[in-house]
């Protein structure tokens, strides 16, 4: 009974801090123009990103009609180069790793197992 007590009287004493000191949750101002007034906020595409990702292997990475190492070869990036990607599926593995990037402004894909993601790669629609 009297840790119940503590613990009560522990509860009410931090809320009458809390709201003693005035904390509040915090705001995001709204941005400012030139003149200090509002400005307008930038248009941001969340849907449509850019997602990157760089060749690791030492020979490089073949670009594929489709994903599969069965697919027609389109061409190849060789070992560093970055390369802007559209978003991932998931097909047959390749050395463990099952996923395959599109490529960005290319028709064709690159395996996952040999290019590392530099950020976020969305799933495909």
């Amino acid at each position: 009974m009297q840790l119940n007590r503590k613990i009560a009287a522990g509860l009410a004493a931090g809320a009458l801090a809390t709201s003693l000191l005035g904390v509040a949750p915090a705001v995001a101002a709204e941005p400012l123009d030139a003149k200090g007034g509002a400005a307008e906020a930038p248009m941001m595409d969340h849907a449509r990103h850019a997602a990157w990702g760089k060749v690791v292997a030492k020979s490089g990475v073949n670009i594929r009609a489709y994903p599969s190492v069965k697919a027609r070869k389109l061409g190849a990036y060789p070992h560093g180069a970055k390369i802007k990607l559209r978003c991932k599926v998931k097909r047959a593995a390749v050395h463990g790793n099952p996923y395959w990037y599109k490529l960005d402004k290319h028709s064709g894909w690159v395996t996952a197992r040999w290019v590392k993601n530099l950020n976020h790669v969305p799933f495909c629609r």
